[in-house]
C-alpha cells in the first residue's frame, strides 16, 4: 500500500467512522430508556453498537462498559491498519491507557479497604489486551502484591515509591499524576518514532491540547478545594506536552494566579476557544473545548495521524456518554440530570 493511498484511506475511513456518530435524537432516546435492558436493546438495534451486545442481553453497568470499551478497541485496531506509519505504534498508547484505568481502580480499592471488589468490576473480555494478568491484579491484597502482579512491566517501577505511603492523602493524585505523565511521554515517543515532523507537529497540537485540559483541571481542584502550595501544583503540570508558554505556566503555577486562573487563560493560546465556551461547570467546559477542536481537528487536518487520533479521543467521548447515561440509570438520576454530563451530543 503506498504512502498516499494509505493517508486517503485513514482520512475517508476516520470520516466515515465519524459520520456514524450517535445523533442528537439518540441521545434522547437512549435518556428516555429507564431500565438497562431497555438501554442495551435500544443500543443492538438502532446504532451501530450492535457487534457489542450480539447475543447478549442482561447485563450489569460494569459489563456494558467493558463491551463498549473493548468495541471501541476494536473499532480503533481496523483504523490503526490504514495508517501504515504509526497506526500499529500509536495502537498501543489505548492498550497503555486502559493498563493504568484498571491499576488506578485496584488502587482506589485498596485505599478503601476493599481490594477483593476488584473481581467483581474486572473486565474479563478486556484482559487479552493487557500486558498484565488482571486475575493476579485481582488477588492481590496489599500494594505489594499487586507490584508483584506488575512484574515485567513499566507500572512497577512507576509506582513502587508509593508502596508505603499509597493511602495517605493527597498520594493517590501524585500516583495518578505520575501514571498520567508516562501515558504522554508514551504516546508522544510512539508519534515521533512513527510520523514525519509536519505530521507529528498536528498530532502534539491535539496531544497537548488534551494535556492542558488536564493540567487546568488539576490547578483548579488544588487550589479551589485542597488549598495547595506552589510545590504540590507543580507535580501536576505537564511541561512537555503543552501549548502554553514558559510564563503562561509559571503563571499558572504561581499562588498569585493560580486563584484568578479563569482570568489568566483567555489571554494564552486557548483564548479564542474560551471566549466562546460557557464556564458554568469548568470540568465540564474543559471537556467540551477538546472536543470542539477534535471536530475542527477531523475536518481540517492534513496529518492521517492527528486525523485517527482526532477520531480516536471523540469515538472514546461518546463511549463515555453512554457510561455516563448507563450510571444515570442505574442511580436513578433524573434524565436532564444526566444530559447535562454529556459531551457533545448536538453535532
Amino acid at each position: 500500500m503506498s504512502v498516499s493511498y494509505a493517508a486517503n484511506a485513514v482520512f475517508a475511513k476516520a470520516r466515515a467512522l465519524y459520520g456514524k456518530r450517535l445523533r442528537r435524537e439518540n441521545y434522547n432516546d437512549m435518556l428516555a430508556c429507564r431500565t438497562l435492558s431497555e438501554l442495551v436493546g435500544y443500543l443492538k438495534t438502532k446504532t451501530e453498537y450492535s457487534s457489542a451486545f450480539e447475543n447478549i442481553s442482561e447485563l450489569d453497568s460494569h459489563q456494558i462498559e467493558e463491551l463498549l470499551r473493548v468495541h471501541l478497541l476494536k473499532k480503533l485496531e481496523v483504523l490503526c491498519r490504514y495508517e501504515i506509519s504509526a497506526g500499529e505504534d500509536v495502537y498501543k498508547y489505548f492498550i497503555a491507557k486502559g493498563d493504568i484505568d484498571q491499576i488506578l481502580k485496584f488502587i482506589r480499592l485498596l485505599i478503601l479497604g476493599t481490594p477483593e471488589k476488584y473481581l467483581a468490576a474486572l473486565p474479563p473480555f478486556f484482559s487479552s489486551y493487557t500486558e498484565f494478568d488482571l486475575y493476579k491484579v485481582a488477588e492481590a491484597r496489599d500494594f505489594g502484591q499487586l507490584l508483584d502482579a506488575l512484574n515485567g512491566t513499566p507500572y512497577r517501577k512507576l509506582i513502587e515509591p508509593f508502596e508505603n505511603n499509597y493511602a495517605e492523602k493527597g498520594c493517590y493524585l501524585i500516583i495518578e499524576s505520575t501514571l498520567t505523565a508516562y501515558l504522554y511521554k508514551y504516546l508522544g515517543d510512539l508519534v515521533d518514532k512513527g510520523t514525519n515532523k509536519k505530521s507529528a507537529a498536528q498530532v502534539h497540537e491535539i496531544i497537548n491540547y488534551k494535556a492542558d485540559m488536564n493540567t487546568i483541571a488539576n490547578i483548579y481542584r488544588l487550589t479551589r478545594l485542597q488549598d495547595a502550595d506552589n510545590e504540590i501544583i507543580k507535580n501536576y503540570i505537564n511541561t512537555d506536552f503543552t501549548n502554553f508558554t514558559d510564563k503562561e505556566l509559571d503563571m499558572l503555577i504561581s499562588e498569585q494566579y493560580a486563584r484568578d486562573m479563569l482570568r489568566l487563560l483567555p489571554s494564552t493560546y486557548y483564548g479564542k476557544d474560551f471566549a466562546k465556551t460557557d464556564f458554568s461547570h469548568l470540568e465540564g467546559a474543559l471537556q467540551q473545548m477538546f472536543y470542539k477542536k477534535l471536530v475542527k481537528g477531523i475536518r481540517y487536518y492534513t496529518s492521517p495521524t492527528a486525523v485517527m487520533f482526532c477520531y480516536f479521543f471523540l469515538a472514546e467521548n461518546e463511549v463515555q456518554n453512554i457510561i455516563r447515561i448507563v450510571e444515570g440509570i442505574n442511580y436513578n438520576i433524573p434524565p436532564d440530570r444526566i444530559n447535562a454530563f454529556l459531551i457533545g451530543t448536538d453535532n
